[in-house]
């Protein structure tokens, strides 16, 4: 993504991990969103990223899925919530 250093991503979930995640999903125009902080060197930079869907996981973890805007298009990333 540019030379950029991402936060931690969430895999994508696989048979061998249990139970399948809950999924909540928004329609564009209607989506929460968060920033994500990417990271090129020393100097930090704040992007805007609505969430198309929520992975709640049994085990108490959470991934959002986003879209984030960057100089070469669109990409569409997986975190963990914080916590």
């Amino acid at each position: 993504m540019s030379g950029f250093e991402e936060p931690e991503q969430a895999p994508p979930w696989r048979e061998g991990d249990g139970p399948r995640p809950r999924v909540s999903c928004w329609p564009a125009g209607a989506r929460p969103a968060l920033y994500v902080t990417l990271r090129r060197g020393g100097r930090a930079e704040e992007r805007y990223a609505p969430v198309t869907a929520r992975h709640d996981y049994q085990d108490g973890r959470v991934a959002y899925h986003v879209e984030i805007k960057v100089v070469d298009g669109t990409v569409h990333r997986a975190y963990w919530a914080a916590g």
